[in-house]
């Protein structure tokens, strides 16, 4: 087995053929945000010179064929290096796609070390690592491991449901009730249309940026920091790729009432697993709740294609918990190298940050609101 690292765009292109077949033959569940598709985007947008980070994709090779591929960047800060997940605060699952049959547990932990090893960097940390996947256990016993906070995804089964029909039908009658209530109150404002697009759609690229451009309006309005929304995002989501004859890639839901775009969710199919990765809606249709109903007419249309799971991603509300099934374990980890790193994982990331982020949103939202320089210099942080 052979290990090699690409750090430049062309070369990640030059493996973009055997990168893909790994990704059909492993089938490594919770892997979307590290297929080629995903990573060349969000390389091509955000790891330009300049930007502070460079890439640093770690692979394994038998033959002329690849048997894993370990996605990451290294990240220069405030005087840290430190190595991270590629496509970070965008990429939700951190992961390596693998092919078990051609690489043995053994081998696999030899890769992981070996990875770290080669960054010459101050630290590595990753956040929402499956508890199940392979790099949890591996990164669990790495020596001088620190494991930091737990997380969880909120998933959705879909197989309890033959039909769209029968889901509906399953639900109480009070659900039915409000549900019914939330449509006829918002086709007061026109007739409710609701329709999946896909890359190819012409309409696709303009409405990912009347996607985001509505949820920067909900963060702003809420005093929410901005971190997952930056400049760029709209050039990156666009880039990516979709198939509706295979079910594969990015899709968009949309919800309409009368002709006006009120709610916009773009997500990710791979495997039949759904990731509803960004949801925004009209903020002049709130109390309407329009955001609801497209996730009530998009669980049913992946119910109808026989999709499995609808997956919320990571940080669970009471919202997404009574529209979910199981959770699936999240595991966070950081690995020093120097005094600087210890530094980092053992008191920055555990301690002060979270610290942080609970005494700002601690604050009233109305404060929050207009606290726009503190908000720039948290978000700064938070990204370290």
């Amino acid at each position: 087995m052979v290990l090699r690292s690409v750090d430049q765009l062309p070369r990640m292109e030059a493996v973009a053929d055997s990168w893909r077949a790994l990704e059909k033959r492993s089938g490594t569940p919770l892997s979307y945000f590290q297929t080629y598709d995903w990573c060349r985007a969000w390389v091509e947008t955000f790891a330009g010179p300049g930007s502070g980070r460079e890439i640093f994709i770690q692979t394994a090779w038998r033959g002329d064929d690849m048997v894993a591929v370990w996605p990451l960047m290294l990240c220069s800060r405030t005087g840290l290096r430190h190595v991270a997940t590629l496509g970070d605060p965008y990429t939700q699952y951190s992961n390596v796609i693998f092919d078990p049959t051609r690489m043995s547990e053994r081998e696999f932990e030899g890769f992981v070390i070996k990875a770290l090893q080669s960054a010459r960097a101050d630290v590595a940390a990753f956040d929402a690592v499956p508890a199940r996947a392979a790099l949890a256990r591996q990164l669990g016993i790495h020596p001088g491991s620190v494991t930091g906070q737990d997380n969880e995804s909120l998933v959705l089964d879909l197989t309890a449901w033959p039909s769209s029909e029968a889901y509906a039908a399953s639900l109480g009658r009070d659900q039915r009730r409000r549900r019914e209530r939330r449509r006829r109150a918002l086709a007061r404002h026109g007739e409710l249309s609701f329709e999946i697009l896909w890359p190819n759609n012409p309409e696709f690229k303009p409405l990912v940026h009347r996607a985001i451009e509505m949820k920067r309006d909900w963060l702003r309005s809420t005093g929410r920091l901005n971190i997952g929304m930056m400049a760029g995002a709209e050039e990156f989501f666009s880039k990516l790729s979709g198939s509706e004859e295979d079910l594969s890639g990015a899709v968009m839901s949309v919800l309409r009432a009368g002709g006006d775009v009120v709610a916009v969710e773009i997500g990710f199919l791979q495997n039949r697993h759904y990731y509803g990765h960004i949801g925004s809606f009209d903020s002049a249709f709130a109390e309407l709740s329009p955001g609801k109903i497209q996730v009530e007419m998009t669980i049913r249309w992946l119910i109808d294609q026989g999709m499995r799971s609808y997956d919320w991603l990571a940080n669970a509300t009471d919202t997404k918990r009574a529209l979910s099934s199981f959770s699936e374990p999240l595991k966070s980890f950081a690995v020093p190298f120097s005094w600087k790193g210890r530094l980092y994982a053992e008191a920055w990331l555990p301690n002060v940050k979270p610290g942080i982020k609970r005494a700002y949103y601690a604050l009233p939202s109305s404060i929050r609101r207009v606290m726009t320089g503190a908000q720039s210099i948290l978000t700064m942080l938070f990204l370290i």
